[in-house]
């Protein structure tokens, strides 16, 4: 397993956590509809979710992108071995 499905079991197994969408395409997620797929978008319901998927994606090393409602901001097309938490 990868480190990043690694980071995604652990907030999907972790009680209370938000919603994870797992090879998610950018485009369901920005007012442009463009942008291809990242490994997972994390969808945190609390402050606290937040800092915890936070936290296991810099102390993994994994690339991350924090995002609002995804107005004016662009993704590639190409698909993207990084996660988003929106």
């Amino acid at each position: 397993m990868d480190i990043i499905s690694d980071v995604i079991n652990k907030v999907e197994s972790r009680a209370g956590s938000g919603r994870v969408l797992r090879d998610e395409p950018m485009k369901n997620h920005t007012s442009f509809r463009i942008g291809g797929k990242v490994r997972a978008v994390f969808l945190p319901s609390t402050a606290e979710e937040f800092g915890y998927i936070a936290g296991l994606c810099e102390n993994a090393g994994i690339k991350y992108v924090v995002m609002g409602n995804g107005t004016n901001i662009l993704f590639s097309d190409e698909p993207k071995d990084m996660v988003v938490i929106k």
